[in-house]
């Protein structure tokens, strides 16, 4: 379809981390098919109705930022990080139990500004340092 009647933009594939569809589109449509990151709102991007606050709250995911109220807003990004660590990360190859990632994931937040101790995490966790290290690595290019 898209070399029937050529013009940029008619289609948009959202495929957010999808590595089939990036894998397939990236054979299919080699040289007919541009990738744009697109990026949560940032602070300078809003109106002034969302102070920083609340940004900083919320995040800068629209339906997250803009719920109708901190309830709708956590609940999004509940489901929203469920489905990334039970679903997207097993897509993209992470072999690991979603729930000590979820955890893995918890405590790392709270050490946000700290020295990171590898073995302390992963005795907390109960997997070895290596496994920690590995898990890291894995999610430090997915942000």
């Amino acid at each position: 379809m898209i070399d029937r009647h050529r013009q940029p933009g008619r289609f948009i594939l959202l495929g957010s981390a999808s590595p089939e569809l990036i894998r397939d589109t990236s054979e299919s449509l080699a040289g007919r098919v541009a990738y744009f990151e697109l990026h949560p709102f940032t602070l300078p991007e809003l109106p002034g109705a969302i102070d920083y606050r609340q940004h900083w709250l919320r995040g800068g995911f629209p339906a997250s930022l803009l719920a109708d109220s901190d309830e709708k807003s956590l609940d999004w990004r509940e489901h929203f990080i469920r489905s990334y660590l039970e679903r997207d990360l097993p897509l993209l190859g992470l072999r690991a139990d979603p729930m000590l990632i979820r955890r893995l994931w918890t405590m790392i937040a709270h050490l946000n500004g700290q020295l990171l101790n590898l073995s302390a995490l992963g005795n907390s966790l109960d997997i070895s340092a290596p496994t920690v290290r590995r898990y890291l690595n894995f999610l430090n290019p997915l942000f």
